[in-house]
């Protein structure tokens, strides 16, 4: 994603790996005051469980092809750019 990013914006991005166990203790401790934080934290605890697998293909009966990676990230960037040059 990274990669895919970076060529729209023309730069390099750097990436950097947040250990679960930083998140989860951030969405305990920020979650209080910050419901973004809490509910990031249980989306990134219900990832740690490997029960998260997507099937597209009941989104594909009811919305047509499923955008590939490519195609999603192009769309959003193209929203940030919108919504900056307003």
């Amino acid at each position: 994603m990274a990669d895919l990013m970076g060529s729209r914006a023309g730069k390099k991005i750097k990436v950097w790996a947040v250990p679960s166990a930083v998140v989860r203790a951030a969405g305990a401790v920020l979650g209080r005051f910050m419901p973004l934080v809490k509910d990031m934290a249980a989306m990134f605890g219900w990832f740690d469980t490997g029960r998260y697998v997507a099937d597209p293909r009941r989104q594909e009966q009811l919305f047509g092809p499923v955008p590939t990676a490519e195609d999603a990230l192009a769309r959003y960037t193209d929203e940030l750019r919108t919504a900056q040059n307003r």
